[in-house]
């Protein structure tokens, strides 16, 4: 549970911390981990649920073995994490129509409800997180790391 005294604030004080970028990006994380995690506790998943759907969602994977390698987590894992999701009536898994041995995991039509209201609580969390970033700062801050984390534009930015 965040300690409610420093809820909304996210400065860093420490200069040591200010002056290192490593260290202001682990601090922003850990401060996106923290609050998003207990945010998310209500909408009965957790970040690594989350970030399942998201990815199902942006890239459907043609299996569960290649949905494994864009988490960058062990297939044996990431089963874990789909049963709980297939429990919960997010995910279906059906048998490939190209290749009957692999299993696609699909959003279901709650997953991607339960996506939306999650991504409105990522945003709000955002919001907390950098309170003194504009709109126009936080899509630029955004782009910067997709750009820094060697990512590709996405196709609807690159037809623009």
């Amino acid at each position: 549970m965040l300690d409610p005294s420093t809820q909304g604030n996210c400065s860093v004080e420490a200069v040591g911390v200010q002056e290192r970028l490593a260290l202001l990006v682990y601090r922003a994380g850990i401060e996106m981990l923290t609050r998003g995690e207990e945010r998310l506790a209500p909408l009965g998943i957790d970040g690594r649920e989350y970030t399942t759907l998201a990815v199902l969602s942006g890239d459907q994977p043609r299996s569960q073995q290649e949905l494994a390698r864009l988490m960058g987590k062990a297939p044996p894992l990431m089963v874990a994490v789909v049963d709980q999701l297939e429990a919960k009536g997010l995910v279906a898994r059906r048998r490939s129509s190209r290749d009957r041995r692999r299993s696609v995991v699909e959003l279901t039509d709650a997953g991607r409800e339960l996506l939306a209201r999650a991504d409105a609580v990522a945003e709000e969390v955002t919001a907390e997180v950098f309170p003194e970033l504009s709109d126009a700062e936080l899509a630029r801050l955004h782009e910067t790391l997709r750009r820094g984390m060697g990512a590709p534009l996405p196709e609807s930015a690159a037809e623009a």
